[in-house]
């Protein structure tokens, strides 16, 4: 088994694998379709699931916070706002994310393991997260 694998090994007739393609095989068989060779690939993937990641935690607060409201015209127009406006961020913060990734993953002639999307997308949201209590703090 290699320890790294570089672009210099991408095998003959290889296709990128089908999002999400959250696998992790022990095997050296079929260790190409684990990876993410090409720079599109890199940014898609890492955009996709920091949309899914995104998307998910601005509706758990979208519904908390509509919860909160009298009218359901209200509650409805806070979970769509806030929805739109998380997606607006996943795609702005996933965009600059997987470019870099893939210009790092690229210029190392590296591949990335299909979990790191995903990785990078959760890291993302985790740093909106702690970076919104400083800001809550300073408008109380």
């Amino acid at each position: 088994m290699k320890p790294y694998i570089t672009t210099a090994n991408i095998a003959v007739g290889y296709t990128a694998p089908k999002f999400p393609s959250l696998t992790m095989s022990f095997s050296t068989d079929d260790v190409a379709s684990e990876y993410l060779f090409y720079f599109q690939d890199i940014w898609k993937f890492t955009l996709w699931w920091t949309m899914i990641v995104f998307g998910a935690v601005y509706l758990a607060s979208g519904v908390l916070a509509a919860v909160c409201q009298r009218s359901v015209f209200t509650g409805l127009f806070i979970v769509v706002f806030y929805v739109a406006w998380g997606e607006v961020q996943a795609v702005v913060s996933g965009s600059v994310v997987g470019l870099l990734l893939a210009a790092t993953y690229r210029t190392g002639s590296l591949t990335m393991n299909t979990w790191i999307p995903l990785i990078w997308g959760i890291t993302q949201i985790l740093y909106v997260v702690v970076s919104s209590y400083s800001s809550t703090s300073i408008i109380l």
